[in-house]
């Protein structure tokens, strides 16, 4: 009855722990090191794409990712807890790598055959994780085709076939594996498609316009803006219907809920949805930046030559830098959670991430060097925002396999 989410069990099956406790420790250098740099090459593509520096790659990935890795929704799950972190982050970012190489593919004129393998690889991993990035993998390939068949681009979709196989083949075997039925059976829920779509359409307005749209995100749009007016300027690409692709934009980020809410009905996985939206406001400004460039006459407007920002850009730049350096110090000092870095400092300086530490590592003490079939641990205490989560706790239930005890005891430590 095993579980369709094969390459997700794969990479699980690679955790650093393997190779010995003391190894787990890179587990958020791995996670952040994937994130990041699957967001540069994303946005180093896109730049690519229109023919433009690498500058407004750097400074694109480099806003996103400052609001990604701060603001996560569940910080231990994203970056701490590497089963889960294997399972919705790196597929997110395999997805993002894909896009890049099918950049590649479409810009050069020779097949480049490092790219092509590149993409059916992921294409692959992206088919087998799981079904929220998986769906979004198919959605994406569904309006690559649609786009590329209605531009005439013949070479590029017959490019684009094969890892397109490998992705449908990879997600046919995800969804009937029995594995599946299984879990809809635990829950209790019967799943009912229609009644699914419409509640995500529901959570894309509540959790995209609602619950996630606060003072942090307006503040990234706006210092978006000026360099996305920098970047679209000489650019031959047009932009037509700047509301279809924003409409598209919600549709597509709406789909994430879907999976999630059919199997439980509820709109978990929420990390993985919030880094698609940060990630696609950004095309958007790019995207709706330049129908409004394109809509002016260009020889009113100075063209930026150089890609630098100047005059008052630059001042307007420095102004809502200082505006959100400002609000993020006032915001963490009630609300350390509100932010990595700051929840970081609060832990550290608090010793309550000293505390979670010490503890696992007595637990791993005990399993490891007690020669006593039941043994008895102690639990892992719930001060740390940053390392322990309700979800995390499921760790102790298969504590006694890895460890090869006949019981094993959780208890408070007093």
């Amino acid at each position: 009855h095993w579980q369709g989410t094969f390459s997700s069990i794969f990479l699980m099956s690679l955790q650093p722990g393997i190779f010995g406790e003391q190894f787990y420790v890179f587990v958020p250098f791995i996670m952040l090191g994937l994130l990041s740099f699957s967001v540069i090459f994303f946005f180093l593509q896109i730049s690519r794409f229109f023919n433009k520096s690498r500058y407004y790659a750097v400074i694109f990935s480099m806003f996103t990712l400052l609001l990604v890795v701060q603001h996560m929704i569940s910080k231990p799950v994203a970056f701490f807890w590497y089963n889960a972190a294997v399972h919705y982050i790196v597929p997110f970012c395999f997805g993002l790598l894909l896009v890049a190489c099918f950049i590649i593919l479409y810009k050069e004129r020779k097949l480049r055959w490092g790219a092509l393998i590149g993409a059916c690889i992921f294409s692959v991993m992206l088919g087998g994780g799981n079904l929220v990035t998986a769906l979004s993998g198919i959605i994406g390939f569904v309006t690559l085709f649609v786009l590329l068949a209605f531009n005439k681009k013949k070479r590029m979709l017959l490019i684009l076939i094969i890892p397109a196989v490998f992705n449908f083949l990879a997600f046919t075997i995800n969804v009937v594996a029995p594995g599946n039925s299984l879990r809809q059976e635990a829950t209790g829920i019967p799943g009912n498609p229609v009644m699914s779509i419409l509640r995500s359409l529901f959570y894309g307005i509540y959790y995209l316009g609602d619950v996630w749209l606060d003072w942090q995100i307006i503040l990234f749009v706006l210092l978006l803006i000026p360099f996305a007016w920098s970047f679209v300027q000489n650019i031959d690409f047009k932009f037509p219907f700047p509301l279809l692709f924003s409409l598209y934009s919600y549709g597509f980020l709406s789909a994430m809920f879907t999976p999630t809410d059919y199997a439980a009905h509820t709109a978990g996985v929420q990390n993985v949805i919030f880094t698609a939206y940060i990630i696609v406001i950004a095309l958007n400004v790019i995207y709706i930046t330049g129908w409004v460039y394109q809509g002016r006459e260009r020889e009113k407007i100075k063209s930026c030559e150089t890609g630098a920002i100047q005059g008052k850009s630059a001042s307007f730049i420095w102004v809502l830098c200082a505006v959100a350096l400002f609000s993020a110090v006032l915001t963490s000092i009630p609300s350390p959670e509100r932010f990595t870095t700051a929840l970081a400092i609060q832990e550290l300086s608090s010793g309550s991430a000293k505390e979670c530490g010490q503890i696992a590592f007595e637990n791993i003490q005990i399993l490891k060097n007690s020669t006593e079939e039941s043994v008895t641990i102690w639990k892992v205490p719930k001060t740390s925002k940053l390392l322990t989560s309700d979800d995390i706790d499921q760790w102790h239930y298969d504590t006694k396999n890895y460890f090869r005890k006949k019981t094993v005891m959780v208890i408070d430590k007093k």
